[in-house]
């Protein structure tokens, strides 16, 4: 498949994914799929939707994570995150805003010492039921067997529930639960 269908492919696939969970609001850059690059367009895309969506909370790959894109993404959204929290990235019409919480999560490789554990054991089914969407990656990599097994490992680790995630807190204000 050439790099636009399996782009156009995993975005049909991200999006079904998506309304099983009931995320009403995706945009995709579409980027090359594979070739993912921090170039300055990019990063103004990123820093104009931060700026415009105003999140308190962000999610990105972990920095070590082994898979191109998901290296590429973890450092395009660093530098976006802080370009859009000052005044010098002067592309974008919005007003700089700084997120309050940033949190890198694990897909290709674990997190090494994660310092934060979420329980999921509420949410693991509709998690595994969002994945299955993914059925072009999930034909060659068995991903629903590492979310269970190492979701179930990150649970145990966490002392208590049957499920959880590990995240690496690169930057925090607050947390679900916590008093700020």
């Amino acid at each position: 498949m050439s790099r636009n269908d399996i782009g156009a492919l995993r975005e049909g696939e991200a999006t079904a994914g998506a309304q099983l969970l009931n995320v009403t609001e995706l945009e995709f850059l579409r980027e090359p799929d594979g070739c993912l690059t921090e170039s300055p367009s990019v990063i103004g895309k990123l820093v104009s939707q931060i700026r415009q969506r105003r999140p308190n909370l962000v999610y990105i790959p972990h920095a070590l994570d082994d898979h191109p894109d998901h290296m590429a993404t973890h450092r395009l959204l660093k530098r976006a995150l802080n370009d859009a929290s000052g005044p010098w990235w002067t592309d974008s019409a919005q007003a700089p805003w700084r997120v309050g919480t940033t949190l890198a999560y694990e897909v290709w490789t674990p997190i090494q010492r994660p310092n934060y554990l979420e329980d999921i054991a509420d949410a693991i089914d509709e998690q595994l039921e969002a994945l299955a969407q993914h059925r072009s990656q999930l034909s060659q990599v068995p991903y629903d067997s590492f979310v269970r097994g190492l979701g179930a490992y990150r649970g145990a680790r966490l002392g208590h529930g049957r499920y959880a995630e590990a995240f690496e807190v690169l930057s925090i204000q607050s947390l679900p639960g916590w008093e700020s």
